[in-house]
């Protein structure tokens, strides 16, 4: 599975990405550098345990947007 998220990583990278966000268990993906979405004053607009909402710095560095996320409306949250 490591290859999996990091070939993931690649490519946001390769797209000029710089952070990755998700909803994921909370003991599963801190093993690869994710951090609760808080810390960085990233919030949802919906619902989530902050210990599931997660970011991860593509760049390597701490500098990460603060803010809301947002899904697009076709998600329907």
């Amino acid at each position: 599975m490591f290859a999996i998220i990091k070939e993931g990583h690649r490519i946001a990278k390769e797209l000029r990405y710089d952070y990755s966000i998700l909803i994921g268990h909370e003991t599963y993906y801190p093993r690869f550098g994710y951090v609760p979405a808080k810390a960085f004053g990233i919030t949802a607009s919906f619902e989530v345990n902050d210990k599931n909402f997660m970011a991860y710095s593509l760049s390597g560095t701490d500098k990460m947007p603060n803010g809301m996320l947002v899904y697009p409306k076709e998600f329907g949250i």
